[in-house]
């Protein structure tokens, strides 16, 4: 990989070729560019990263979960406060969630 920038300025979206042009309209054409001259000539697979968000956020959620029930605060009543936020799952999923495994733990396996 060269840290070697190019002296040329950076084209349009419009001008790069297929699937460069699809990740310069969602990341820029700069770090497309890098993008490119770093991986350029190689096959590149990128994940979903679907399970990997689910996972963070979950952990955030049980995390927020111990901190207030530790504090004192009913379980129903964190289940159902966190449950209100948009994009959140159902309380029966938030339920699981909290009392399923714990993920910060499983890493240590």
């Amino acid at each position: 990989m060269s840290d070697q920038s190019s002296d040329y300025p950076y084209p349009a979206i419009e001008e790069l070729p297929g699937d460069l042009r699809l990740i310069a309209e969602v990341i820029g054409v700069e770090p497309t560019m890098l993008l490119a001259r770093a991986f350029g000539g190689t096959q590149l697979y990128i994940i979903k990263i679907d399970r990997y968000e689910n996972r963070l956020r979950n952990k955030q959620i049980r995390e927020e979960f111990d901190r207030r029930t530790a504090q004192g605060e009913s379980a129903t009543k964190v289940v159902t406060d966190i449950s209100r936020r948009p994009g959140l799952p159902c309380i029966r999923q938030l339920w699981n969630i909290v009392n399923g495994p714990d993920e910060r733990q499983l890493g240590l396996w």
